[in-house]
């Protein structure tokens, strides 16, 4: 995962089955066409899979300032 460019983070866990990463397309046709592409690379390998899919984001800020 760690040549796909739109990967932002990757979680290992020691033993167990899972395998966790968060990934960002622009579109949501993009997603599925790298999820295909992977589920072919691993074929047999990966069982199934669940996604979260965010529509709308919104800008948080942490450190707010004030500008008085």
């Amino acid at each position: 995962m760690k040549t796909v460019p739109e990967c932002s983070y990757v979680a290992r866990t020691i033993g167990g089955n899972d395998f966790e990463f968060d990934i960002h397309f622009c579109r949501h046709r993009e997603f599925l066409t790298f999820m295909d592409s992977l589920l072919n690379s691993y074929e047999g390998k990966i069982r199934d899979y669940s996604y979260n899919l965010s529509t709308k984001f919104y800008h948080v800020n942490y450190l707010p300032v004030d500008r008085t």
